[in-house]
């Protein structure tokens, strides 16, 4: 049997409005995430990167994954997991929401086979995801 695991980079959940930011680990400061703007046009690609999903009532915090403190400690921690628990593979929530660029470094960190979720409609748009 092969264990495939979910994995989610992009937020942190939160029900508290505004949110407490210390109740997090490891991102527990404001900085550590993008300032609260909730998605509006999903065709614009800066705010499906750095605004938050969610709502009023369940904000989902997007992280600040364009801080090399914060890359660094999600290449380790996905490096412990896949290791830690002989993992085959990862499946990685909300791909679309951070930046191309951050992929194939935390793919790679993985060790593992990684496929992830991209919910568009539009084949050239998921295009420039795959690689």
């Amino acid at each position: 049997m092969y264990l495939m695991v979910d994995v989610v980079v992009n937020h942190l959940a939160s029900k508290d409005s505004p949110p407490s930011f210390s109740s997090f680990n490891p991102f527990n400061e404001e900085s550590d995430f993008h300032s609260r703007c909730l998605i509006t046009d999903y065709n614009n690609q800066t705010q499906v990167e750095q605004c938050w999903l969610g709502d009023d009532k369940l904000a989902l915090i997007d992280v600040n994954t364009e801080k090399d403190e914060i890359v660094d400690t999600y290449h380790d921690w996905i490096k412990t997991l896949t290791g830690n628990y002989s993992v085959d593979g990862i499946r990685i929530d909300t791909v679309k929401h951070i930046r191309k660029d951050f992929w194939p470094s935390f793919t790679s960190s993985s060790g593992v086979y990684a496929i992830g979720e991209v919910l568009h409609n539009e084949t050239d748009y998921i295009a420039g995801y795959t690689g």
